[in-house]
């Protein structure tokens, strides 16, 4: 990390949902609450990063079956925590953000560039998080606001573990190891970096005569 990495101006809003997960009825409640306190406490006219990470965590472990598989509701409960919900927020963001040329990150996952057999709707729905981030970088462009997407990879959490229970979690990062990218993304080092897809693991900060 360059050493004259200002903190000061590093303001990050993470827009998390309920690990539990969230109803169309509570995503728009939480989004008519987010749009109250714009100018005031959440998101003001300094806010420089919005990361968005609704993270549906019981329905990763039911989804991993095949299409045929899926009952409609539990499609549609993955797909609305895991996509609308962050298509939400992105959109009441888009004015705080384009008031300080600000900084989207949403957070993707390693099945959300592709399509992967036995996933059911969590695949679907995080590449769909991919594709509304790069839709994003290009109507934002021109006001100065990017929109990249992180797959941050295997990570020592709850969600982890219950999803694979097996793993030796020694063998797996800490979130705070893998954060450098998010740093990154969310500061000035990143200006011009717009429209991409970053996994975290395989970070590393450009050289000071490379950085944007």
């Amino acid at each position: 990390m360059p050493a004259e990495f200002d903190w000061e101006k590093l303001q990050v809003f993470v827009a998390a949902a309920d690990h539990m997960g969230l109803s169309p009825a509570m995503v728009s409640r939480h989004v008519q609450d987010l749009e109250e306190r714009l100018g005031t406490r959440l998101l003001n006219r300094t806010t420089r990063a919005v990361t968005l990470s609704h993270d549906g965590a019981r329905y990763l472990e039911t989804s991993r079956r095949a299409i045929a598989e899926v009952p409609a509701d539990e499609w549609r409960a993955v797909i609305e925590v895991n996509l609308t919900g962050v298509f939400l927020v992105a959109k009441a963001c888009i004015g705080p953000l384009t008031a300080t040329r600000g900084s989207m990150i949403h957070l993707s996952s390693g099945v959300g560039d592709h399509g992967r057999p036995y996933w059911g709707a969590y695949c679907p729905a995080k590449n769909g998080v991919e594709a509304l981030s790069e839709m994003l970088a290009g109507e934002l462009a021109e006001a100065g606001v990017r929109s990249n997407a992180v797959d941050p990879g295997a990570m020592r959490t709850v969600m982890r573990a219950e999803a694979y229970p097996d793993e030796d979690p020694e063998g797996v990062p800490r979130p705070y190891e893998i954060s450098d990218i998010f740093v990154f993304l969310a500061s000035d080092e990143s200006t011009g970096v717009t429209g991409q897809r970053f996994r975290a693991r395989d970070f590393q900060w450009p050289d000071a005569d490379e950085a944007p």
